[in-house]
């Protein structure tokens, strides 16, 4: 095809025809005297950008992927200006509200062997949040509060969701006893039923002593008491029976 008409081409059957370049040169496509898209030697694709460093780069303020044709919403990549972050925003189909839910998964929605975020700083913001392990035939985690209540609520559910776990555990590896466990708090309220198992820890030992150091203490202090008392009652009554 000698010619590329702007008002559109017949290439045939096989078709025939290329829109390109037969050099080193890109191809650029313009509206309104301004660059829009751009086509490296590479391959590589450029929108709003005349020096595209991917396959696929694309400079704009927002950048739209939209779903609607199959009933999904919108994903939205965008900032606000000048403030060096990266939103991602999921939108309705119709682009008014919220989209009813944002997942990431695997195939069709399977899990991801593994999902890694890598940061500094985590900062998760919201009313609540599960961790399950159900697929595991382990329980649920909740991290939740009452509106207002400045409380942090850490509670075990089972697989289901309709009824406590079986069992709340903070171990080790595999298990095992950690070397320490710190609990800092003003009070500590415990409710229920505390069960101290069969723990060898020099800490508790170290307690123990000191109790039956304590303990010895008072009852000799008490014994001795007890003795003077004693005596000044005998000594009071030899008194008078001599009188």
């Amino acid at each position: 095809m000698g010619t590329w008409s702007l008002a559109g081409n017949a290439l045939g059957n096989p078709p025939q025809g290329v829109l390109g370049t037969t050099d080193s040169n890109a191809l650029v496509l313009e509206t309104s005297g301004t660059e829009r898209l751009r086509i490296d030697a590479a391959g590589n694709v450029g929108v709003n950008n005349s020096s595209p460093q991917g396959t696929f780069d694309v400079n704009g303020n927002r950048i739209i992927l939209g779903l609607q044709a199959n009933g999904g919403g919108q994903l939205h990549i965008g900032n606000n200006a000048n403030d060096n972050r990266i939103w991602l925003e999921a939108w309705s189909a119709d682009g008014s509200t919220n989209a009813t839910e944002m997942l990431l998964t695997g195939k069709f929605g399977a899990n991801v062997p593994a999902l890694t975020l890598n940061a500094d700083t985590l900062n998760v913001q919201s009313t609540q949040m599960w961790f399950s392990l159900a697929n595991n035939g382990g329980g649920r985690l909740r991290i939740a509060n009452n509106p207002n209540d400045n409380k942090l609520y850490l509670e075990a559910y089972s697989a289901d969701a309709g009824s406590s776990a079986s069992e709340f555990l903070l171990t080790g590896f595999a298990s095992e006893p950690v070397p320490q466990l710190t609990l800092n708090a003003t009070n500590t309220t415990v409710t229920g039923t505390l069960t101290a198992g069969a723990i060898s820890s020099p800490t508790i030992t170290a307690l123990e002593n000191s109790i039956i150091q304590v303990y010895n203490q008072l009852n000799a202090a008490l014994q001795q008491a007890v003795n003077q008392l004693q005596a000044e009652i005998n000594s009071v009554a030899a008194e008078r029976a001599q009188s």
